[in-house]
Order: C-alpha cells, then sequence, then structure tokens
C-alpha cells in the first residue's frame, strides 16, 4: 500500500471515531490545568512570618524613613554632631540587621549598611576638635 493509502485509511478511522486530529496542541496541557507552585503541597510560611515579623506594625517603617531623613539633614548641618551621628549609627545597624534577617547577608552588604554604621560610629567617637601635632 501507498502513503496515501495509509493516510486516507487513517482519516477514515478518525471520522469513525469522531475524534480530532492529533496536532501538537492537544499534546500540551492547557493553562488551566497546569500545575502551579501552589499546587505543590500545603502552604509554605514565607521568611516573615517564620520569624514573627509578619505582625510588625505598618506606621513605624515610614516613621523611621523620617527619623533617617531628619539624621541625615543633621548630619549634614552639623547640628549635635556626636548624639546624631551615634543615633545614625544606631539606626544603620537596625536597618543592616533587618536586612540580614529579611534578605540575607549579601543585600546589606551590597549596599554596604555595615561600613554605613561603621562610618557613622566613628563620627560619633571622633574628638570635636582634634589638635594638630
Amino acid at each position: 500500500m501507498s502513503s496515501e493509502g495509509i493516510a486516507a485509511k487513517e482519516r477514515k478511522e478518525r471520522k469513525k471515531k469522531n475524534s480530532p486530529a492529533p496536532t501538537l496542541h492537544h499534546s500540551i496541557t492547557p493553562r488551566h490545568r497546569m500545575k502551579t507552585p501552589l499546587d505543590d503541597g500545603p502552604p509554605r510560611k514565607s521568611k516573615s512570618e517564620t520569624f514573627g515579623l509578619a505582625r510588625f506594625p505598618a506606621w513605624i517603617a515610614p516613621l523611621l524613613l523620617r527619623w533617617a531623613l531628619l539624621l541625615d539633614i543633621a548630619l549634614i548641618l552639623g547640628v549635635f554632631r556626636r548624639p546624631v551621628a551615634l543615633a545614625s549609627a544606631l539606626l544603620f545597624a537596625v536597618f543592616a540587621g533587618a536586612m540580614t534577617v529579611s534578605f540575607g547577608v549579601k543585600a546589606p552588604l551590597n549596599l554596604s549598611v555595615f561600613s554605613d554604621a561603621a562610618a557613622a560610629f566613628a563620627l560619633a567617637v571622633w574628638p570635636a576638635n582634634p589638635k594638630p601635632k
């Protein structure tokens, strides 16, 4: 039998079964039936829920941001240099700790938060009027 005869015979069998022709489209799982990462089992807790930070009050973050802005302006103007530098070092240390817990140690190292905290602390302990030698 020739290849045309075989193809005609297959078409007749498909018509009898009344099924669509097999195509690539039919072999692909439809999107509505695809598994998503959420279908893998019970819901997983995020890092923030694991450490209990999910209940962190939402009003604290903008407050800390405003506090950091005020500290920056005070450092630029040179007002109350030691207390402002010490408060800035403390704030940078809190930011570095929060970033380390949330994103791992790579994020605060990439953004040099640890070195900013160290520089602010160095400014706080630096003498007000260094004596020339």
